[in-house]
């Protein structure tokens, strides 16, 4: 059966951005190019995408427009940089809005270890902060870099993995393939999955239905339709009890019991390591712990709850997301979206939202 997976998606309000004189411009972009790089690259961790106009911009977590909109598409900033969407094609900004990288590409993916995956539309291969390639267009596909290693799929469609001097490390042998965590991969073969090490020797059997990869030094694999946790030895820690579950986050993981294949009928909850469960309550739906707060859903809205399982931010929003530094996007009742943090206090509301657009993004990120 298929484990329950995190949610990544793009949050986005629509914001009235203030006109500068061509003065106060000229000043700001002075004032900008003499920002130091450090600066630049710890403000990126804390920006968030807003449309006006069906174009995007970046607001800061005060709601200050630090980048106006001007994409047509965006991801989330990694790195320092953040892939957009200009005039059809994907580039990189940094924090100040300034194009790093002429967006050229068809599909880009984000930075990760210096190196981002990018697509000339036949071939896949890498770029570096300079906007240099530095591993030439010749893979089928090519994933993150993560642990000094990258997954790339060859012509013959299967999955080996790169350094970053384009060496095959681990020749292709593979159904597919996951970005390293924690020492080991995760791979599939014969539609069963196993995990290997950055030598290419096979740790754990392929025995699996489906699996995640290693979390806080766990995995949530499946047998048949039974879900339990393994460590990298490959020991049962968690025995093969549960219809459905996923990773370990902040030293919680979500569980499901039941009885038959509708997992509307199944039960959820959150186990420790130990498998206790630690929170007593039932919920019509719940998400993993970002940030030391969990969305819950409770006669039909969502709201959050902390590691005891007390309500912080009453249920009360039609869909929400996760927090990142400290604010969470939220859509309540008549499509109003906005901006809050977490003692669910208003950073800001507006009476329509849209969600930039995400596509031409490269598929096998990690976050």
């Amino acid at each position: 059966m298929n484990l329950t997976q995190s949610y990544s998606i793009l949050l986005s309000i629509l914001l009235t951005n203030s006109c500068m004189s061509q003065d106060q411009q000229n000043k700001t972009t002075q004032e900008d190019d003499d920002l130091p790089a450090q600066h630049i690259y710890e403000l990126a961790k804390r920006l968030y995408p807003f449309t006006q106009d069906e174009l995007i911009g970046f607001i800061d977590h005060t709601g200050k427009v630090i980048v106006p909109p001007t994409y047509e598409g965006c991801h989330r900033f990694s790195e320092g940089l953040c892939q957009v969407e200009l005039n059809g094609k994907m580039g990189f900004i940094d924090a100040r809005g300034k194009m790093v990288i002429e967006s050229r590409y068809q599909y880009i993916s984000k930075f990760s270890e210096d190196l981002a995956p990018v697509s000339n539309g036949k071939r896949h291969g890498y770029i570096n902060k300079q906007g240099e390639v530095v591993i030439d267009f010749q893979y089928h596909d090519a994933w993150l870099f993560s642990e000094g290693l990258a997954a790339v799929q060859l012509d013959s469609g299967l999955f080996g993995y790169i350094d970053k001097k384009a060496r095959l490390i681990i020749p292709p042998a593979y159904d597919f393939a996951y970005a390293f965590s924690e020492g080991l991969a995760l791979v599939k073969k014969k539609e069963k999955y196993g995990f290997i090490n950055s030598k290419g020797e096979v740790v754990i059997d392929f025995m699996y239905n489906s699996a995640e990869s290693f979390s806080e030094g766990l995995a949530a694999v499946a047998i048949g339709d039974n879900l339990g946790f393994i460590n990298k030895q490959g020991k049962v820690v968690i025995p093969f009890q549960y219809l459905g579950g996923s990773s370990f986050e902040e030293g919680l993981a979500i569980v499901a019991v039941g009885e038959g294949d509708d997992p509307n009928k199944w039960e959820g909850f959150y186990i420790n390591k130990r498998n206790q469960r630690v929170i007593k309550q039932s919920f019509d739906d719940l998400r993993p712990f970002s940030e030391g707060l969990a969305a819950v859903k409770i006669d039909d809205k969502w709201g959050f709850i902390n590691k005891q399982g007390e309500i912080v931010i009453q249920p009360q929003y039609e869909e929400v997301w996760y927090f990142q530094g400290g604010i969470v996007s939220v859509e309540a009742p008549f499509g109003e979206r906005a901006y809050i943090d977490t003692t669910g206090k208003y950073i800001f509301k507006e009476e329509y939202f849209e969600t930039p657009s995400v596509e031409g993004l490269t598929e096998g990120e990690s976050e």
